[in-house]
């Protein structure tokens, strides 16, 4: 058994927590890959049900909202079935690096990252049912009076947005503590190449993210970036098992 890297020593005590904290990673990768997968089918099955139904409902438009209806289920249903995988899979990846940060302070920050995002999700639901409550109840009159908006809602709106702008720069903060720092540190510690391949990846696709909005092929390209990311990390943890099997 070896850790591969010239700079650790083969401490044997340790090789049975490396083994546990590497396959709680590696199973965070794998529902991470999971989800993207169930994300994009899901997408593409969506998208094929509403093209046909918004082309029927443009003979009837009274028909729409009723046509959508379950559509719009369908979606809530999937949205919540990503975030519960989601938030397990972090779980995993906070439960890995719990343990290494019990062998190595390095590891410190990557947990902590966990802590800001498992913080972040339910405040954005949060700011969101926040907005939901506030706006929903008054789109009728919005509808009926476009231009004009009550301004007592307007202290509720603003709650909703600061809520979901600081859970957001949590989230961000976060991800970049254990996704990247922990890619690198993962490299450092094991001497594998594909740990720090894969920090590299979510550099590029965090900073490709940032111009999302101008452009929806930097949407695409940050989202297969991530993935491979993801993946490296999966195959990365499986051959650092295999070294200290």
């Amino acid at each position: 058994m070896s850790y591969n890297n010239p700079n650790l020593p083969n401490n044997q005590n340790n090789y049975q927590k490396d083994r546990e904290a590497l396959s709680k990673i590696r199973l965070y990768a794998l529902l991470q890959i999971v989800t993207i997968i169930i994300g994009i089918v899901g997408s593409i099955a969506l998208i094929a049900t509403i093209i046909p139904t918004l082309l029927l409902s443009s003979a009837v438009p009274s028909n729409l909202v009723v046509l959508l209806t379950p559509i719009i289920g369908i979606l809530i249903g999937l949205t919540i079935l990503l975030l519960i995988i989601s938030i397990v899979s972090i779980l995993q990846l906070r439960k890995g690096y719990g343990i290494l940060k019990t062998l190595s302070s390095d590891f410190s920050p990557p947990f902590t990252g966990t802590t800001l995002i498992l913080i972040a999700i339910p405040l954005i639901i949060l700011g969101l049912i926040v907005l939901a409550l506030t706006i929903v109840p008054i789109i009728p009159l919005i509808v009926k009076h476009p231009h004009t908006v009550p301004s007592n809602i307007l202290p509720s709106i603003a709650l909703g947005l600061i809520i979901i702008v600081i859970a957001g720069i949590m989230a961000l903060i976060g991800d970049i503590l254990y996704s990247i720092v922990g890619s690198f540190n993962l490299s450092k510690r094991y001497g594998e190449e594909g740990f720090k391949t894969a920090g590299y990846l979510f550099i590029i696709a965090l900073v490709l993210s940032l111009f999302n909005s101008l452009s929806q092929i930097f949407v695409f390209i940050s989202s297969i970036l991530y993935f491979i990311g993801i993946i490296l990390i999966y195959t990365s943890a499986g051959n650092v098992l295999k070294r200290l099997q």
